[in-house]
């Protein structure tokens, strides 16, 4: 199972209130040899959290932690943590990898850097007056590197061409033999080449593990392709001002302005790109995709639609207007080849969903959205201490769309053991899905230190949620089911008992040599925890409830090995070795010929190719798969159910399919080679 990326929410409340999301570089989950369990992904915004304690107005706050190495586990020395917002400060940690700083109370950015590593940080840090917090601690994943060779159209190797991240976060230049050795954060990266006027095309790079060194990546460059053209209005006249946008792989790959209708795109690597055209009192111009060859120069008309609009109401539910909400809408990113036409149904999870255009309602609760094209548009009102009100594939021009903005609810408790209050711990909630399934979303980890034990966080929309608490030397207590109610807070009370762990070693059932950085998680739970083996092989997840787990283990080149039922008790450490077997099919593994894009709790297909084996056997686009070789999507994770659609070509995958308006149902797909680069 791919587990989730280690990131959490740090709340300092010794007064008054408090909130934090954390985030860090790359996708992949940070581990050393042992790490507390679980950790989870963060909210999308600040989480409001009030303690019990008495405030002393004006009071600086202490802040004190540690920074280490997410693989060794060991202190980074050096490493520069910078706190921007209600006043700007730096520290350097030291030789023990530990800072220590006094803030003013309010709200910052917390990001730590460190030369090797990718960044770490708190997004939205907000300290209280007084607050004394002694364990704000970060874990910088180690960069991965990448290397390999930069060559012509003839495979003539390329001496100085310059190999840059798509983000440009990274760069390196190539030897005389063309050879060049990049290095970037881990969870993936898309490199690109050039040298003089001549460009690469993107060479997407997935799964990257925290220290990993990849080699044998070659990028081709040739001559730039160009696009010129025009843009039109509906009537033929050429627009005074706008904008062009290419578009690939969900990713903005060049923009021009318009000027007096006419627009030239240059630099452009070769492959089919999307083009759309944007103007002030125009909708957007229909995606338009051209086939690029090298050096080749296009040229094209773009016609903008006739502006539509969506207007309606934000009320609450009562139907009273609210004033002051934000409204967006926001489409998938367009399309630019076949393996993407899923962008008219919903985009992949990786490709970025746009915001089209925003508004803010009156005192009449009213909302007008501009310059529309057909659509269809989400759309989303949010404002602070209301949960968001929705509506789905909204076509354009619409009118008396109103968004019902629900009262937040909160979860409310107090931590124990054995009768005592437990002052410092970590709360996650993980949203589920309304139709009985797995974690939906982001979950929500905050850090408390509350000397009564006390903790409450509200803003959290009304609906059902996995709650699971964990403190240093307890078991992680999980309660499934929390029902949150608008305008109430559930009781989130939970008594810990003494932790658990699951221990051992992953090594190669060939050769018995350890497998360094393989991937060791305790599945089961909306909230996963997660490890990657030390130099021996060795792992250690601590911080395990009491209970029974199945506990995956996986490495780059090997076959994916479960234990089930795993039986853990308190206070034991319980001994879980795995062998994994070589994977011939590494390389070259089979698929069924879907886009596949992770929703909560089941795989969206949201593109299927032509004649594949998802084809052939009636797969179709907007379908769910919820089941693979019975076992439930939801228990598996996104990561890991991907994984397992995948295998040798000719062997058989079974999958329990969720359809609109149908009673689920079993496909079994013949895996085959599919050379199409959005199917798995």
């Amino acid at each position: 199972m791919r587990s989730r990326a280690w990131q959490g929410a740090v709340v300092v409340a010794a007064a008054g209130v408090a909130a934090a999301v954390a985030w860090r570089g790359g996708e992949q989950r940070p581990s050393a040899p042992a790490v507390r369990a679980p950790v989870a992904p963060p909210a999308s915004g600040p989480i409001a959290v009030a303690s019990t304690a008495p405030a002393t107005a004006g009071a600086l706050a202490r802040v004190a932690g540690s920074s280490r190495d997410g693989v060794s586990g060991r202190p980074i020395d050096g490493a520069t943590l910078t706190f921007a917002g209600a006043a700007d400060r730096e520290v350097t940690t030291g030789a023990d990898g530990r800072y220590a700083v006094d803030l003013p109370p309010g709200r910052y950015r917390l990001v730590a850097r460190a030369v090797g590593f990718a960044a770490a940080g708190v997004d939205a840090l907000v300290v209280a007056p007084g607050a004394v917090a002694g364990g704000v601690d970060l874990e910088l994943m180690p960069n991965a590197r990448i290397a390999g060779r930069v060559v012509d159209g003839r495979g003539d190797p390329v001496a100085d061409a310059t190999v840059r991240c798509a983000a440009g976060e990274c760069a390196a230049a190539t030897s005389a033999d063309g050879r060049f050795a990049i290095d970037v954060p881990p969870g993936r990266a898309t490199l690109r080449a050039a040298a003089g006027d001549r460009v690469s095309r993107d060479f997407a790079v997935r799964g990257i593990e925290p220290g990993a060194e990849i080699d044998g990546v070659e990028l081709v460059v040739d001559r730039p392709a160009r696009i010129a053209g025009t843009v039109v209005d509906r009537r033929g006249a050429p627009v005074a001002r706008g904008a062009v946008a290419a578009w690939r792989g969900g990713a903005v790959v060049g923009r021009a302005e318009v000027a007096g209708g006419a627009f030239s795109l240059a630099g452009l690597p070769a492959g089919t790109v999307a083009l759309v055209a944007s103007a002030p009192g125009h909708g957007p111009s229909a995606p338009r995709a051209v086939d690029l060859s090298p050096g080749e120069e296009a040229r094209v008309a773009l016609v903008l639609a006739a502006p539509a609009r969506i207007a309606g109401r934000v009320v609450d539910p009562a139907g009273h207007p609210v004033a002051g909400a934000r409204v967006v809408a926001v489409a998938p990113a367009p399309a630019a080849s076949r393996g993407e036409a899923a962008a008219a149904r919903g985009a992949p999870a990786d490709a970025p969903i746009t915001p089209v255009a925003e508004a803010e309602s009156g005192a009449d609760g009213r909302y007008v959205l501009q310059d529309l094209g057909a659509g269809p548009y989400d759309l989303q009102a949010v404002r602070a201490g209301w949960a968001p009100g929705r509506r789905a594939r909204v076509a354009a021009p619409a009118d008396g769309i109103d968004l019902a903005l629900q009262p937040g609810g909160g979860v409310a408790g107090a931590v124990s053991a054995a009768g005592q209050p437990i002052a410092e711990f970590t709360v996650d909630l993980a949203p589920l899905s309304r139709y009985g399934g797995g974690p939906v979303g982001a979950a929500r980890a905050v850090r408390f230190v509350a000397p009564d034990g006390h903790y409450r966080v509200d803003g959290l929309e009304p609906g059902r949620y996995e709650l699971a608490v964990s403190a240093a030397g307890f078991g992680t207590v999980v309660r499934p089911q929390l029902v949150v109610a608008p305008a109430a807070f559930a009781d989130g009370s939970v008594e810990l008992v003494a932790e658990a762990t699951i221990a051992g070693r992953v090594t190669d059932a060939a050769t018995g040599r350890p497998l360094a950085g393989a991937e060791v998680a305790v599945a089961g739970r909306a909230v996963e925890c997660g490890v990657h083996a030390a130099a021996d092989g060795a792992y250690r997840i601590d911080g395990v409830a009491p209970g029974r787990y199945d506990v995956r283990a996986r490495h780059p080149g090997h076959v994916d090995r479960v234990q089930r039922g795993v039986d853990v008790v308190a206070g034991g450490v319980h001994e879980v070795d795995f062998a994994l077997d070589r994977d011939d099919d590494a390389v070259d593994r089979a698929g069924i010929g879907a886009a596949l894009a992770w929703r909560g709790d089941a795989l969206a297909v949201v593109g299927v190719v032509p004649h594949a084996p998802a084809d052939v056997a009636g797969l179709r686009s907007g379908d769910r798969i919820v089941a693979i070789d019975g076992v439930p999507t939801a228990r598996q994770g996104g990561g890991a159910s991907i994984d397992d659609v995948r295998g040798a070509a000719g062997t058989v995958v079974r999958v329990r399919v969720r359809r609109a308006g149908n009673p689920p149902f079993e496909l079994a797909l013949v895996r085959a080679p599919v050379r199409d680069p959005g199917g798995e």
